[in-house]
């Protein structure tokens, strides 16, 4: 799952953050309105106690306490109920239910000198909720009674779930304008960050150190990191410009070394044909002749390695033309050196691809050749189409690449330890890996037993 900017999880973290706080205070204003509402009716139905045993003693007097009360139970919309110890309901009128505590309530009040504090309670009966008052209302006969005084709540119900309908209202409310401020004002915040980020992809895509990144309008936090980055690249730049010309000396001595030796080493080989005509009568010894030529043959290898190389690194490329790959590879494996080898070929036709035809002959006798001197005298050479690409796979009987020096097979002057007593400059390879690259194509070798180097080129149309 693709992880969030950072503008929206600061943006989320705030709105949650706003959601959370709403909640709790939501939550507290809840209460205290509840608790100050149920207040009130616990206030008031004392109140109708305090009446009720005021007419409860005139009443007795006036031997008329059944219209008093009444009286008072229509001008305080209350309901009341006496009920002994047992919870069994003294007269008529709908019966309150009652609870453990409340029956406990008388037996406290007969066994204490003074009477026990009120108990108060919610419940439902008769089709409305209402808020319940018990008090100890005595004992008389070895009977104990409590008074039960109901008040209707049902306005207060109603009430307290449109509150909890506004604060849960609120506390949305809260969280979508919490997130969208949040995120607009992230966005604002970062905007240098931003910058920032599409300097550096830029950067990265054009590869121009010259760029920097403005601190404009930017807190000092932006404006230091901005500064540093700047500092950064200026940093970057410097040694670039460094690298690039102590890179661009090494190769222009590479490329004139390489210029200024084929001349010296042309009229060096043209001697060395001249003695080896002439050795016959001259006397010269044909074993001295021979590693001269050899001689004379590695140097001039090494310096077209070496221009090669230059070549590539100076990004110079001939013109692109439509290369037969396959006949190339046929061709090259018909050369005498390589036809003496006996280099097995599966070939197959029509294989075809864009790019420099010597450059591509150079790779392809740079692997014939690697293969024949440590192949062991057995070399395979298979070249087929893979769906959009033209693969060539040379293979040999040797004892090919270790795991740990797969990696380095293509470095330039790197050989391996069991090649370092034969002849060779460790150019071959790299020489591969630079053309192939340089045409797009993609070089693999792949570790032993047997040597395997494996490249591939986009294939073209016939």
């Amino acid at each position: 799952m693709q992880r969030l900017s950072l503008r929206a999880r600061l943006a989320i973290t705030s709105a949650v953050s706003v959601f959370a706080v709403s909640v709790v205070l939501g939550f507290l204003q809840y209460q205290v309105l509840t608790d100050y509402s149920i207040g009130r009716v616990d206030t008031q139905l004392k109140s109708v106690s305090s009446n009720l045993r005021l007419l409860d003693q005139l009443g007795r007097r006036s031997g008329d306490f059944d219209a008093l009360l009444e009286r008072v139970r229509a001008n305080s919309n209350v309901v009341t109920q006496l009920i002994d110890e047992n919870g069994n309901p003294v007269g008529e009128g709908d019966r309150i239910p009652v609870s453990k505590k409340v029956l406990k309530l008388a037996h406290r009040g007969a066994m204490r000198s003074s009477p026990p504090p009120d108990y108060f309670y919610t419940t439902r009966f008769a089709g409305t909720t209402r808020r319940v008052m018990a008090q100890f209302a005595g004992s008389e006969q070895g009977e104990n009674y409590v008074l039960l005084i109901a008040h209707d709540i049902e306005d207060l119900i109603t009430v307290q779930t449109e509150l909890q309908y506004f604060f849960a209202a609120q506390a949305l409310l809260s969280l979508i304008i919490a997130g969208s401020l949040g995120y607009f004002v992230t966005r604002q915040a970062l905007r240098p960050v931003r910058r920032l980020a599409l300097t550096t992809a830029e950067i990265a895509n054009t590869g121009d150190l010259a760029k920097r990144v403005s601190s404009e309008q930017a807190d000092s936090d932006l404006q230091r990191l901005s500064a540093t980055f700047n500092q950064m690249l200026d940093t970057i730049e410097s040694a670039y410009v460094r690298l690039s010309a102590a890179l661009e000396a090494e190769r222009r001595l590479v490329a004139d070394a390489s210029h200024e030796l084929r001349t010296p080493l042309t009229t060096l080989k043209g001697n060395l044909d001249y003695l080896e005509r002439v050795g016959r009568t001259s006397g010269v010894d044909p074993d001295v002749l021979e590693d001269l030529q050899e001689s004379a043959d590695r140097l001039t290898r090494l310096v077209a390695g070496l221009t090669q190389l230059a070549r590539d690194d100076a990004g110079v490329k001939d013109e692109d033309t439509r290369i037969d790959f396959d006949g190339l590879v046929q061709d090259i494996a018909d050369e005498p050196e390589f036809h003496e080898a006996g280099i097995e070929l599966e070939l197959e036709s029509d294989l075809w691809t864009m790019g420099s035809e010597q450059a591509l002959a150079a790779v392809v006798r740079n692997l014939f050749e690697n293969a024949r001197k440590y192949g062991g005298g057995e070399t395979k050479a298979h070249a087929y189409r893979d769906g959009d690409n033209v693969v060539l796979d040379v293979e040999d009987n040797g004892e090919g690449f270790l795991p740990e020096e797969v990696d380095h097979a293509f470095d330039r002057f790197w050989r391996s330890d069991s090649a370092r007593g034969q002849t060779g400059s460790g150019l071959g390879l790299s020489i591969v890996s630079s053309v192939i690259r340089a045409h797009g194509g993609e070089v693999k070798a792949f570790a032993g037993p047997g040597g395997h180097v494996q490249v591939r080129l986009s294939a073209a149309e016939q």
